[in-house]
């Protein structure tokens, strides 16, 4: 009821970017038609309102966002607008993202050059891990029993130089590779020579395709295909992209995960794939749509770098082409960027007329459902 109240009869406008929100409001009266100007401030009032509604004195509301270098200009302008928002109360918003991505003409620069004009909004800026700490973390995941420790806290030092996913990658590589191993006393012991020799790559991308490369054609290739479709991917889609049977990826997926490189949505994953001879309809579709997002941006990009370009654009092609076909139409309308994205990125090989049709179509009810959210850069 609050969140009624506080949307005033703008809730269809939440609903069209929010679809299951409506499972908690119910279906809302349609808004009235207004100019592209009078559009936005009303999105910008309803969404303003729509946060509002979830903060109070009595409870902060605490929202993270990461990897704000790639936000396009609607999203930045309205995290813009909801932080400088004085009417909502106990609103704790952080951010994070990448400065070297982000020179001073672009839109986050900007936005943030505005913001911090405000006392209450304060940058940190987060440094590689100094020594000591790389050292407490090393000791402790090794429970101290590890011979000629500071040594060993040197030589990873010197190599990751703070970096604690390029450290936790490089301690997991040296024991898979027998370089660092614990003995029958349970002391960690770990080779000089081995790991003076190992090829570790200048840095963090070059040392995960070397572990990338290491999986089996199977796993290799269902993790690259699904780094192409995107951050995330659901079974049933990968699976048609690489021709294979759903519970042969799902069955292979687990130790892919144990990899580390992938978390995934559901999980009761084993489950399912241990009684896949006696499975129900409903759990046949849920293990399809089980979605896996890749633990780290850098572990997708090492796998995208396995690709070549018309490789990727072939997989994103044959996944619009798929979602099209199965997905009804509820499904295609909630996740039309994804698929116009797939079209997009895919339409340097597009020769059939079908395929034309549907890049147009898609890219068509993308663009007004971008407009329905005032995001008029994305729609054009």
């Amino acid at each position: 009821r609050r969140l009624i109240d506080f949307l005033k009869g703008n809730g269809q406008i939440i609903i069209n970017v929010v679809p299951e929100l409506e499972i908690l409001i119910g279906k809302q009266l349609p808004v009235d038609e207004l100019s592209p100007e009078e559009s936005q401030n009303r999105f910008q009032q309803t969404f303003s309102n729509f946060i509002a509604a979830f903060s109070s004195d009595d409870h902060t509301l605490i929202v993270f966002l990461d990897d704000l270098q790639w936000a396009d200009l609607a999203s930045v302008k309205l995290i813009e607008l909801i932080v400088l928002n004085n009417s909502i109360r106990k609103f704790f918003f952080i951010g994070a993202y990448r400065d070297h991505e982000v020179d001073p003409t672009h839109a986050l620069a900007i936005s943030l050059a505005r913001q911090q004009q405000r006392s209450d909004i304060k940058e940190i800026k987060l440094l590689p891990l100094p020594k000591n700490t790389i050292s407490n973390f090393l000791l402790d995941t090794l429970q101290n029993q590890v011979e000629r420790p500071a040594e060993l806290v040197d030589r990873v030092f010197q190599k990751t130089q703070g970096n604690i996913f390029f450290t936790i990658q490089l301690i997991t590589s040296l024991n898979e590779t027998g370089v660092l191993a614990k003995d029958e006393s349970g002391l960690w012991r770990w080779s000089e020579k081995g790991l003076l020799d190992f090829n570790l790559g200048d840095n963090v991308v070059e040392l995960l395709i070397q572990k990338i490369n290491s999986l089996n054609d199977l796993q290799k290739k269902i993790i690259t295909t699904g780094a192409a479709v995107g951050d995330s991917f659901d079974l049933l889609t990968v699976a048609n992209l690489i021709t294979e049977n759903l519970f042969k990826v799902a069955d292979v997926l687990p130790e892919v995960i144990n990899t580390g490189y992938l978390v995934a949505g559901d999980d009761n994953l084993d489950h399912y794939t241990r009684s896949s001879h006696h499975i129900s309809d409903t759990e046949i579709d849920r293990i399809g749509n089980v979605r896996f997002q890749f633990a780290h941006d850098r572990i997708r990009q090492a796998c995208l770098s396995l690709l070549n370009e018309e490789a990727i654009a072939a997989i994103n092609l044959k996944a619009g082409q798929f979602k099209i076909k199965n997905y009804s139409s509820a499904e295609i309308e909630e996740d039309i960027f994804i698929i116009a994205s797939h079209f997009n990125k895919g339409s340097q090989l597009i020769r059939q007329k079908e395929d034309l049709d549907n890049l147009i179509s898609i890219n068509l009810r993308a663009g007004r459902k971008a407009s329905e959210a005032t995001a008029y850069d994305s729609a054009i």
